[in-house]
């Protein structure tokens, strides 16, 4: 701070702000932590049901702990979108502007899904017909956020082997998962199988990736603004 102000300029303040990246990948892990093992789309209704009727309360919890992870989600994201904007001034800024619409529509694609799972839960319990259609409105809506995701880690893959941000393999990771989320939102879409999308092992398989890339790429961004 400098005379009685925030002082947004400060080096410490954008340290934190990339480090917003880290803490997503810790909530979003601790979120998924509560509730990890969701009835598969193809198991009966009453499977479905019984499991968020006897879950309601780590389901909510997950509901939450995802909540907090979507602001550093979109904090994260900003940030390095203005990193990237500044690593290559003499551009339109085409990519930047990317990242931020892909990981806005990412996180209100997720929301969806979380929202659509709490809301189950609150019901199930009442066995209300409503359950099943909402369980899978957020089984889908998980699996689609692939989409926006892809876009996400395709511009910021893009914009670090144009500009040197990070080094050239952060790119390769993400280009890891860009393969892993399109098959499996073409696996659970297209496919119409469970092995896929969330409480798949290839949709946790997925996921996994992405918050590995996540927290590589926000780690490497915390160390490079650390005071020499």
């Amino acid at each position: 701070m400098t005379e009685g102000r925030w002082d947004l300029h400060d080096p410490r303040w954008e340290r934190a702000a990339v480090g917003t990246g880290i803490a997503f990948v810790v909530l979003a892990l601790l979120a998924f932590l509560f509730a990890p093992d969701y009835p598969k789309a193809d198991e009966s209704d009453v499977e479905v049901l019984r499991y968020f009727a006897e879950n309601d309360t780590r389901v909510l919890w997950q509901a939450f702990m995802f909540g907090l992870a979507g602001i550093c989600f979109v904090w994260f994201f900003g940030t390095l979108s203005g990193l990237l904007r500044r690593a290559e001034p003499a551009t339109p800024g085409r990519l930047p502007a990317i990242v931020v619409a892909a990981a806005a529509a990412a996180a209100a694609l997720h929301g969806i899904g979380v929202a659509s799972f709490a809301a189950t839960a609150s019901s199930a319990s009442e066995m209300v017909p409503v359950g099943r259609p909402l369980f899978h409105l957020g089984n889908m809506a998980w699996t689609l956020t692939n989409f926006p995701a892809i876009a996400l880690v395709a511009a910021v893959s893009l914009g670090v082997l144009r500009s040197g941000l990070l080094p050239d393999w952060v790119a390769w990771i993400g280009a890891a998962y860009i393969v892993l989320g399109l098959i499996d939102a073409f696996g659970r879409t297209a496919g119409d199988s469970t092995t896929f999308g969330p409480g798949g092992a290839f949709g946790i398989l997925t996921f996994l990736v992405f918050l590995v890339w996540v927290l590589v790429t926000s780690l490497l961004l915390t160390q490079s603004m650390a005071p020499s």
